[in-house]
């Protein structure tokens, strides 16, 4: 054989042998690749009611890329809505919603359904975002300091008798212990039905009730709540009691540990309440004698003088009230778009009672402990003098009364 042949034979003779290697590897990985184990996602309904769970027909491989499915077999948990999957039941782990990808690992893949509470039948659970801003706080005895609040959101209504009523049965049946049921309006009966005729706010029920409440209205909104027994914030306070002492204790349903940068429901302090009830536009605020909304004058003057002659159209009071609560929402709202600030039910605040500083502060949220809270007056059985913004009680937390209520706030 000549020199060329025999290079070009040994050439051909050496591309076969790579060929055949590259051949055998890949039969190698193709069985390899058959051998591998195979893993399935499995839709779980999550204590679903009615309908199917999906059933996705595909194994796949560590590695490969799922899609997840939707709601097909129109899954349904009465009083719930249906918002998606996790790989936890509690919602603790990956949430997908249908379209989402994710890539298989070694083992089955369980999805739950994720539920949500549905609160929607519930009506006047608005929210107002209140900018913050510097102002003049300043009350009836003559106290007053320059106060800096914080962006916040606050309710738009009182708490309704419906929404307490909601949320405080679910929080029976999830562990809360809520001491006072409450009751629609001033001439309610405690812990009835809601009548479905009436929007009156809840009623008799304490400063401690509120707090564990709005832990509840957090919790069921799946929001963080605010208020907890420890100071990693761990364990949120989800039980109130009637007892007649008052327990300062960190952690206690009485001065609980307060997670202020939460996204959950809570009480406002004394100087976002004063601050909602006085705002004009940010730059302008109401005098303490007036009541939330009416700029004209005065609603009460100790020393005679000109008094506002619409304040009655912001305030349900003695003069107009006919003896009772009225529903929320039915008078004028003040500049933030806030109703029944001056009037109806006086409502609970966060602070302890103390006097209050006198130099400039920011977010001023009260001493760290004390004997009573704070309430923001003006109630239906009450004269004009109590529903200035300036006008406040002090209570203890345990205290019921007829008259008292909330609105609720979120931090920003």
């Amino acid at each position: 054989m000549k020199n060329g042949n025999l290079i070009i034979f040994l050439l051909l003779l050496t591309f076969l042998f790579s060929c055949t290697d590259s051949f055998i590897d890949e039969i190698k990985k193709k069985v390899e690749d058959e051998k591998a184990p195979t893993y399935r996602v499995i839709y779980n309904g999550n204590g679903e009611d009615a309908g199917e769970v999906p059933v996705d027909p595909n194994e796949y491989k560590e590695g490969d890329t799922v899609t997840v499915l939707g709601n097909t077999g129109n899954l349904i948990k009465l009083k719930y809505l249906y918002a998606g999957w996790n790989t936890k039941p509690d919602r603790s782990g990956d949430e997908y919603v249908e379209g989402d990808t994710f890539e298989m690992g070694s083992e089955n893949v369980t999805l739950y359904a994720h539920w949500k509470y549905d609160l929607s039948g519930i009506t006047n659970r608005d929210m107002a975002e209140v900018k913050g801003g510097t102002f003049l706080q300043q009350n009836i005895v003559s106290e007053e300091f320059t106060h800096t609040v914080s962006s916040f959101s606050m309710g738009k209504y009182e708490v309704t008798y419906d929404l307490w009523y909601e949320v405080y049965n679910w929080a029976v049946e999830h562990g809360y212990n809520i001491a006072n049921p409450g009751r629609e309006g001033s001439e309610g009966t405690d812990g009835a039905k809601p009548s479905g005729i009436t929007l009156k706010p809840v009623a008799n029920i304490t400063w401690r009730d509120a707090i564990v409440w709005c832990n509840a209205y957090s919790e069921i909104s799946e929001l963080t709540p605010v208020y907890y027994t420890d100071p990693l914030f761990t364990t949120p306070l989800r039980s109130s009691t009637t007892n007649s002492d008052i327990d300062t204790t960190p952690g206690s349903e009485d001065n609980p540990y307060v997670n202020w940068n939460a996204d959950g429901y809570r009480l406002p302090t004394e100087g976002e309440w004063m601050y909602a009830a006085s705002y004009i536009d940010g730059s302008s605020w109401l005098p303490m004698d007036h009541v939330s909304g009416d700029t004209t004058g005065p609603c009460y003057l100790e020393d005679g003088g000109q008094l506002s002659t619409v304040f009655g159209d912001y305030v349900w009071y003695q003069g107009n009230s006919g003896g009772k609560s009225q529903d929320v929402g039915a008078k004028k709202p003040n500049f933030l778009d806030i109703y029944d600030m001056s009037g109806n039910l006086q409502e609970w605040c966060w602070d302890w009672y103390a006097p209050w500083p006198t130099s400039p502060r920011t977010d001023y949220r009260g001493p760290n402990s004390g004997i009573y809270r704070k309430v923001h007056r003006g109630t239906w059985k009450e004269p004009s003098d109590a529903c200035r913004v300036g006008c406040y009680a002090n209570m203890y937390p345990y205290t019921l009364n007829y008259a008292t209520g909330f609105r609720v706030v979120r931090s920003r």
